[in-house]
């Protein structure tokens, strides 16, 4: 028998499982860490430059997101990250950085014979090195950002293809080609050296954009509601649901929901399964299913809402995620909402 390993989706668009962390921290307490955050050492702490909160890195502090739940194993092959950075007054332009790892840990990568350090940012540019396995530096600082006054940036770092490249404010300020490991996660780490200020240095408007697998790689399936009570009744193949006259038999009274599967199966979604459910279109058996069909966006499903076990799926509700329902006979929990797609995962505990 197979078991579920990674994500179960009902959705009806060729896009993949998209954006899946954002943070501008308006609503955080000054003073305190961040709720949709962990650290991994030092210290960090919401504070304010220019008006504008952030999260204020102390030096040699790392944090890094916890993204549906998760700390590390969030980004698949294809990945976009970007946030803002913000630099205090220096006395010194290579007083102060900030560092980005995209693997666990608070140092460098390595395995076998690569090896990577962390993408040090600075106001002007970045520098970093590597082994994959010949060794390389990179520095590149432009001339047109340079500053000792308080300044933001804006920070891409896009992974394609095995291709990974960072912008800074727009420039093009890092190439990878042939990027050699895989990045899993991304930590945030901060560096102050100045003695003449009171310098810091800090984040914020934190977007993660992760294309974990495209649809085409899944198995059809269709979810059954009962049309009355809006519980969910089971999980089926596609293949089993395609005859109108057995399907009626088999399930009254129901409302279909088609959808893919993304990795491998059993009757049951496994444990820590993750599913992204859209309710506004319904499947009527005997139907085509063709992945692509354009879906009209419907009632919104708003990440937070509690639901305790036995009750109801009632598409249109608000659902808030940290909170939990039944999914025939296995807990589901909502992990979030965006994009007109309900994200829960699977937890047989």
């Amino acid at each position: 028998m197979k078991t579920l390993t990674s994500i179960f989706t009902i959705l009806f668009c060729s896009i993949t499982f998209g954006q899946i962390f954002q943070d501008n921290v308006a609503k955080e307490p000054l003073g305190e860490f961040p709720n949709r955050w962990d650290v991994i050492n030092g210290m960090a702490s919401i504070d304010q430059a220019d008006g504008n909160k952030m999260i204020s890195i102390m030096h040699g502090g790392i944090i890094k997101p916890i993204v549906n739940g998760q700390t590390n194993n969030y980004l698949g092959d294809d990945f976009t990250v970007e946030f803002d950075m913000f630099f205090g007054k220096t006395s010194s332009i290579y007083g102060q950085r900030i560092e980005i790892r995209l693997w666990e840990g608070q140092y460098g990568y390595g395995k076998g014979d690569i090896s990577y350090k962390p993408i040090t940012l600075k106001r002007d540019g970045l520098e970093t090195s590597w082994a994959h396995p010949q060794p390389g530096t990179a520095k590149n600082f432009l001339k047109g950002l340079y500053t000792l006054e308080p300044v933001w940036r804006h920070v891409k770092i896009e992974c394609k293809t095995g291709k990974l490249k960072v912008f800074l404010d727009g420039n093009l300020v890092l190439n990878f080609l042939k990027f050699k490991m895989q990045p899993t996660m991304i930590s945030f780490g901060g560096g102050i050296n100045d003695s003449h200020f009171e310098a810091k240095v800090g984040i914020n408007h934190v977007k993660i954009i992760s294309n974990i697998q495209k649809p085409n790689e899944g198995t059809k399936i269709i979810m059954i509601v009962d049309n009355t009570t809006n519980r969910v009744k089971n999980i089926e193949l596609l293949e089993t649901m395609n005859d109108p006259e057995i399907v009626a038999k088999k399930y009254p009274n129901s409302n279909f929901y088609k959808g893919i599967l993304y990795g491998n199966y059993s009757v049951l979604p496994a444990n820590k399964a993750v599913l992204a459910i859209d309710t506004n279109e319904k499947f009527i058996p005997g139907d085509q299913f063709i992945p692509g069909d354009q879906f009209i966006p419907g009632d919104q499903f708003i990440p937070g809402d509690a639901y305790i076990p036995g009750d109801t799926f009632i598409p249109g509700d608000t659902f808030i995620p940290g909170d939990t329902f039944n999914l025939t006979n296995t807990k589901a929990k909502i992990i979030t909402n965006e994009n007109d797609k309900l994200i829960l995962k699977i937890n047989h505990n």
